[in-house]
């Protein structure tokens, strides 16, 4: 199962490959900007990912019985 992340850099690749096929320079750059928005995000959603992670590997400890 693909991460949000990785969703969001498939997005920003979609974007690139359409300004591709443009011949106005407006429409590709609005293209570029909607990569690297996509990109962004896609940081983003890793760094959150990242930081949820310890709490929930945390949660699945075992605790030692007294």
């Amino acid at each position: 199962m693909a991460s949000r992340a990785d969703a969001y850099r498939q997005r920003a690749q979609q974007c690139l490959e359409m300004a591709g096929t443009f011949k106005n320079h407006q429409a590709r750059t609005i293209l570029y900007h909607m990569a690297d928005a996509w990109l962004r995000i896609a940081e983003n959603a890793k760094k959150a990912a990242e930081e949820m992670r310890p709490a929930v590997q945390q949660q699945q400890q075992i605790q030692p019985k007294d």
